[in-house]
């Protein structure tokens, strides 16, 4: 089976391609703007600014069964970023959405996310919920899986979006600018670990190795639509506050008000488990510790 991936160095790409690498019936293409200088065996790297360049060479697509496409611009902080998610998060994706079309590619698989959810969230969350994007970023994930679905329609590619909860990954180095990696980053300084609000907020945490499974169900399963890939085990910011504090013998202090307080990410995966089969081998909490316990690169993969 060969598979395209992009965003193969990003938080989630990343433990995708390791993953993939080691199925041992999958060849791997892997665009990334910044690919490993040592890399295992099973995997072509190709270095590919998706931002900056011209559309992805289409011999990349004739030569793939199956597109994983997760390459995204995250930040919005000025104009260049703006500039480069219109590109990334709109222009790229469509072009990628085509050419698999055009080649035969048999199925896309997209990493989505639930940012563009409307508020105020359900009590749970499966994938018919209500939605209402309020930042670019989360426009940019909405516009990813519309496409999607509009472009693949009538076509032999089929179309699959997994609607990724907050990941966590192997290591702390690896996690965007979260409230997360600010508090470890205070706690390992020896500060306590400042919760806004009361912490009553509740999210979901999967791990990125659970991700990963569930990309490869997507791949190989007779499946097609949107799954929630989640832990399935909401926690609140004073339970993930406190493991963290507890971690590196600190405290825990509450300031100021958090305005997302009585949000409770409690998400469906009931029909990720009936019909993709995923099943998360890991809590929110776990995937928490197992980051945190996590001492080197080699160790962790």
């Amino acid at each position: 089976m060969r598979v395209l991936v992009t965003g193969g160095t990003g938080l989630v790409g990343h433990a995708v391609v390791e993953h993939l690498r080691h199925c041992g019936d999958v060849e791997l293409n892997v665009v990334s703007r910044h690919p490993p200088l040592c890399s295992g065996s099973g995997v072509n790297w190709c270095k590919y600014d998706l931002c900056a360049e011209s559309p992805l060479p289409d011999e990349l697509f004739a030569q793939a069964d199956c597109v994983v496409h997760g390459a995204a611009h995250l930040p919005h902080l000025k104009i260049d970023d703006y500039v480069a998610a219109s590109r990334l998060n709109f222009s790229v994706a469509a072009d990628i959405y085509q050419k698999s079309v055009s080649h035969g590619v048999k199925k896309v698989v997209y990493l989505s996310g639930l940012n563009f959810l409307k508020k105020p969230l359900a009590s749970l969350i499966d994938e018919e919920h209500a939605i209402g994007p309020v930042t670019p970023y989360a426009l940019g994930k909405l516009w990813g899986e519309l496409a999607l679905f509009s472009m693949l329609k009538d076509s032999a590619t089929v179309p699959v979006a997994l609607r990724i909860t907050s990941p966590i990954p192997r290591r702390v180095e690896e996690l965007h600018e979260t409230v997360i990696k600010r508090w470890i980053a205070a706690a390992r300084k020896g500060h306590s670990v400042v919760v806004y609000g009361q912490g009553g907020r509740r999210q979901d945490y999967v791990s990125t190795l659970d991700v990963a499974t569930a990309v490869e169900h997507a791949i190989r399963r007779d499946v097609n639509g949107v799954f929630n890939v989640a832990s399935g085990n909401p926690v609140s910011n004073f339970e993930v506050a406190s493991v963290i504090a507890s971690m590196y013998g600190v405290g825990v202090e509450f300031h100021g008000v958090d305005n997302e307080e009585n949000d409770v990410w409690n998400v469906s995966i009931e029909r990720s488990h009936r019909v993709l089969g995923f099943s998360p081998s890991r809590t929110s909490l776990d995937s928490i510790r197992e980051m945190i316990e996590c001492r080197g690169f080699s160790d962790c993969l």
